[in-house]
C-alpha cells in the first residue's frame, strides 16, 4: 500500500483494487435511478451527482468488503470488530463548477444513527476524467492548519484511505468527455464494550 504523508502523523494511503468496470458503472447508475434522494443539482457544499448507495450487488459488496480490510489492515484492529459503514456514489460531470475542503468525521445518511465521530473516509475512482489539464482530476488534502497541503492524481482502480476529519476537495474536470465516477464513504469502529447512546432517566 502506498502512503503519502501530509504531516508526521497524518497518512493518505492508497491501493489498486480491480473490479468490472462496466458492470459496477452499470449497478451505480441502477442505485442514483433507485434512490429516490439522489441529488442531481450542484451547488457549493454538495457537487455533482450524488446518490447513497442503497442496493446490493457482488460487486459493491465485493468493494466494501475490500475497503473494510484495507482499514483493519492499516488500523491493525481485530478481524471480528463490529462497524458503521456508509458510502455513496459521487459523479463530477464536464459541468459541475463546485468544489470545496470538507471532511467525513460526522455521519450524513443515516439519520437513525446516534452522532458519532467517524474514524476513516475512502475513495474509490471507478472512472477517472480523459482529458485533464494541470491540476485538473486531481485530489487535495490539507491540514486543519492550512499550512500543509498535498494532491494526489488517482489512477482508475485506486482506492485512497485517509482520516475522516481530514479537509480534502476534488479537483474539478471542465476538458474531459466522459465524468468521473467515485465510490466513497466513512467508516467507524465499533466496541462492544462501549456504551455509545445514553438512556434517559424517568420517573419510573
Amino acid at each position: 500500500m502506498e502512503i503519502t504523508r501530509l504531516t508526521d502523523k497524518i497518512k493518505v494511503y492508497r491501493s489498486q483494487v480491480d473490479y468490472n468496470k462496466q458492470q459496477l458503472l452499470s449497478e451505480l447508475n441502477l442505485n442514483i435511478e433507485i434512490n429516490k434522494n439522489s441529488k442531481h443539482i450542484s451547488y457549493e457544499f454538495a457537487p455533482g451527482v450524488q446518490s447513497y448507495l442503497v442496493i446490493n450487488s457482488p460487486n459493491i459488496d465485493n468493494l466494501h468488503k475490500d475497503v473494510v480490510n484495507k482499514i483493519k489492515q492499516i488500523s491493525e484492529t481485530e478481524q471480528n470488530s463490529p462497524y458503521i459503514l456508509e458510502s455513496w456514489v459521487f459523479i463530477s460531470k464536464s459541468d459541475n463548477v463546485h468544489t470545496s475542503y470538507h471532511n467525513h468525521e460526522l455521519n450524513n445518511f443515516k439519520p437513525m444513527i446516534p452522532t458519532l465521530k467517524n474514524e476513516w473516509a475512502f475513495a474509490y475512482y471507478v472512472q477517472m476524467p480523459d482529458i485533464l489539464k494541470q491540476d485538473e482530476g486531481r485530489i487535495f488534502f490539507k491540514a486543519e492548519d492550512s499550512l500543509s497541503e498535498i494532491s494526489i492524481l488517482p489512477q482508475e482502480g485506486d482506492l485512497i484511505i485517509f482520516p475522516a476529519s481530514l479537509l480534502h476537495k476534488p479537483g474539478l474536470n471542465p476538458n474531459s468527455t466522459i465524468d468521473r465516477v467515485v465510490v466513497a464513504g466513512s467508516f467507524r469502529f465499533l466496541s462492544l464494550r462501549e456504551k455509545y447512546v445514553k438512556v434517559e432517566k424517568t420517573l419510573f
